[in-house]
């Protein structure tokens, strides 16, 4: 049966007015996901035909040996390749909207070695290579990998009392590079006996932990010990279905006679940006937004699966200008729009103060000298945590606040 995501949260602000210092929000109340195609709803951010493949759900063949001859405690491993990526901004019809969720490309996963941690022997499964017999490593870096929705397996059987192994994949959705992830497979005495899977960096290694690596668990496998028909030798089935963690912010401004310039690169914890997903230099912290314009800045990127209270954050931060000389309140004005996604309370939509989805609730303030004249605010207009392949999305807007 597939996940469920975990329950998206939609927040309606409310401006609270800072005396003399512009105004701030951040998000009190909460409501369902939004669904359909909107530009800014969650389910509008992935095209057709991805979110067909990550909303499948693979089973995990029995595990019949194929090419390896028949032997006690065999492990076939098999991996799914259903990560997203956040496709090109086009800036002349998307600079409102935001950027879409297409399927990963050739190369976003790419096999990088086999370890044989007990002694073992390995053998590739089809739609790779074309077969990879035992220990040859003839798939190693291979240009195509394993694309979007594709699916192949590994075969490994003990030379001792146990298998356990670990297969290595690079994992690179369009323009972001999660480096290495490790997956490793136990199996003692099949059905009945003792199995555990597990994904994630290996000790030495910071890198790892940005994906799910199963359906029915973050960091572990889904295991499959049925044996084949007519053979009762202990064979056990792992299987990897590997999704990232899109999220994307936003930001626009509706403040006439206004500009907003980044002042520095946004500050990331846990979260890789892509350049080609975001706005024009808003990476770098160099983007400029016009008041009343309809075109948005956007930060596309991908969060980590765990962490050490967050599971992602970003925060950016820059200067108001009244491009008027009107003497407005709002004239170098400091806007800051921080973002902290945790991992939201199973199913829950509560906002109570002990809740996990109210202490991650995003915030913006606006920051503004004292004077005459009218006053700026920042709203939340969206926030929705997310989970694998379900992006997280933070939305907000600069607009007029009242006189001091």
């Amino acid at each position: 049966m597939r996940r469920v995501i975990p329950t998206a949260i939609v927040l309606a602000s409310a401006a609270a007015l800072l005396a003399g210092c512009g105004g701030s929000s951040d998000a009190t109340t909460t409501s369902g996901q939004a669904s359909g195609g909107g530009p800014a709803s969650a389910g509008g951010r992935i095209t057709n035909a991805a979110r067909d493949v990550v909303e499948s759900s693979p089973s995990v063949p029995v595990c019949n040996p194929g090419s390896l001859p028949n032997e006690d405690e065999e492990t076939c491993q098999h991996f799914w390749n259903h990560m997203l990526q956040w496709q090109a901004l086009d800036p002349q019809t998307e600079a409102q909207s935001g950027p879409k969720l297409v399927g990963a490309g050739s190369g976003s996963m790419l096999y990088r070695g086999f370890e044989a941690l007990e002694g073992a022997s390995h053998w590739w499964g089809p739609n790779f290579c074309g077969g990879n017999p035992k220990q040859s490593d003839n798939c190693r870096n291979s240009t195509a990998g394993l694309p979007f929705g594709d699916h192949t397996l590994v075969e490994t059987y003990d030379e001792g009392s146990a298998v356990k192994s670990r297969v290595t994949w690079q994992l690179k959705p369009g323009d972001v590079n999660f480096g290495n992830e490790y997956f490793t497979a136990y199996n003692d005495g099949g059905s009945g006996g003792t199995q555990w899977a597990f994904c994630g960096p290996r000790s030495g290694n910071p890198s790892g932990q940005w994906v799910s690596c199963s359906q029915s668990s973050d960091d572990g496998a889904t295991i499959n010990c049925d044996q084949p028909q007519g053979n009762n030798e202990d064979y056990c089935s792992y299987g990897w279905v590997v999704e990232d963690y899109p999220v994307l912010v936003g930001l626009s401004s509706t403040l006439p006679g206004s500009t907003f310039t980044m002042t520095g690169e946004p500050s990331l914890t846990g979260v890789k940006l892509s350049a080609a997903g975001s706005s024009k230099d808003a990476v770098s912290g160099k983007a400029t937004l016009v008041g009343g314009q309809t075109a948005a800045l956007w930060l596309a990127g991908y969060r980590q699966r765990a962490g050490t209270g967050d599971f992602g954050s970003i925060s950016l931060q820059g200067q108001l200008k009244d491009t008027t000389k009107s003497a407005a309140g709002f004239d170098d004005a400091t806007v800051t729009l921080t973002v902290r996604f945790l991992k939201p309370t199973t199913g829950g939509t509560s906002t109570t103060s002990g809740s996990r989805e109210a202490t991650s609730a995003p915030k913006c303030t606006v920051t503004a000298n004292v004077g005459a004249g009218d006053q700026a605010k920042c709203e939340i207009t969206q926030f929705v945590p997310g989970g694998p392949s379900s992006p997280g999305i933070v939305t907000a807007v600069i607009q007029r606040g009242s006189g001091a």
